[in-house]
């Protein structure tokens, strides 16, 4: 009986001791979770991207992005790791070794000033986007092949833009609703998409020296103080509404190599009191010159197509010449004008 109870008492202290090894186990196991938890926190909140850290120096307010390659992409508002600290920063720093600024990434932020390093390929969507104080942007010449879609939209105080000479796609919305004042598109531009520069309303002179195929749809539309117009590159459309009420558009020089003008490009155009259509041009859009103020007025000779109401409510326009290319004028094309002589040679097959 006495043995009995001593193995009982040795199997008791012995489950108590491996109890307590097994706590401890556990206690230890705990702590080097939370610990490596911490850890991952730690990295989580100074990454943003795979190779890529930031870092904000209060003392002159920068937010640094260093390391090697792309940003992050983040899919709204807030989600960058510094956007709750972001009235802290009023400069941003980009290492030269960076390679894509991520979507959303800066939007709503205080910064003034902005330099794109020569490394960078793209910009994300809406990456600046809301920038009420950001009032110039210089991108420097380098890889820059992408500006994402309404990546600078809304920056309101936004005056100087200097693109790169690089292939650049400038993408939908890029840059709408901004205070530039002048705009210069380089050579090297591939792109300008619908919207991207509409209702930039301090914008008085474009000048586009690209050789990109099409301008997208309304991408220069509702520019109240737009005056002047000087196309150098080799565009070969202009799309639906791109110039359509600028009111005080006036100078138009349309490069040669345009093949169509699309509906509605300058409709509403009402100063544009001459205007030489280049001998490439074979289509002409529905309302595409409606309400300008032109006097005269030739058809080039490749033109096969004058489109609804293309020239209506032209109520200076006295005189029209069309080339014998021509095959159909369509309804209403000359509608409420003023003209007084017309050549309409035998080759038009349709008027309406």
């Amino acid at each position: 009986e006495g043995l009995t109870i001593c193995f009982t008492l040795y199997s008791h202290l012995a489950g108590v001791i491996l109890m307590k090894k097994i706590i401890s186990v556990i206690l230890t196991l705990c702590v080097l979770g939370y610990a490596i938890s911490i850890i991952a926190l730690a990295d989580a909140a100074t990454t943003c991207g795979d190779n890529l850290s930031w870092h904000i120096n209060e003392d002159t307010e920068t937010l640094y992005i260093e390391g090697n390659g792309e940003m992050y992409d983040y899919t709204d508002y807030g989600q960058a790791p510094w956007y709750n600290v972001r009235s802290k920063v009023s400069n941003i720093k980009f290492s030269n070794t960076v390679t894509h600024i991520g979507a959303f990434a800066f939007s709503k932020m205080k910064f003034e000033t902005l330099v794109i390093p020569a490394n960078i390929v793209s910009i994300g969507e809406e990456a600046f986007y809301g920038n009420y104080n950001l009032k110039k942007v210089f991108m420097e010449n380098g890889k820059l092949e992408s500006v994402g879609k309404s990546a600078f939209e809304s920056c309101i105080a936004l005056k100087d833009l200097y693109l790169p000479e690089s292939a650049v796609i400038i993408n939908d919305y890029a840059f709408k609703n901004t205070a530039i004042e002048n705009l210069v598109i380089p050579k090297g531009t591939v792109s300008v998409g619908k919207y991207s520069f509409q209702l930039c309303d301090k914008l008085t002179n474009i000048t586009i020296n690209s050789n990109m195929k099409s301008i997208g749809k309304s991408a220069f539309s509702g520019i109240n103080n737009l005056v002047s117009l000087t196309m150098n590159g080799s565009v070969e459309k202009i799309g639906d509404s791109a110039f359509a009420n600028c009111a005080f558009l006036s100078k138009v020089m349309l490069n040669e190599g345009i093949e169509a003008i699309c509906d509605k490009a300058f409709l509403g155009c009402f100063r544009i009191m001459h205007l030489n259509l280049p001998e490439s041009l074979t289509y002409i859009g529905d309302t595409a010159f409606c309400g300008i103020g032109i006097e005269e007025l030739h058809i080039p000779e490749k033109v096969s197509i004058i489109g609804c109401y293309a020239f209506s409510k032209c109520i200076d326009l006295k005189s029209v010449y069309i080339s014998n290319g021509v095959k159909q004028i369509l309804n209403g094309a000359f509608k409420n004008t003023g003209i007084e002589s017309i050549f309409i040679p035998e080759s038009v097959e349709n008027i309406e």
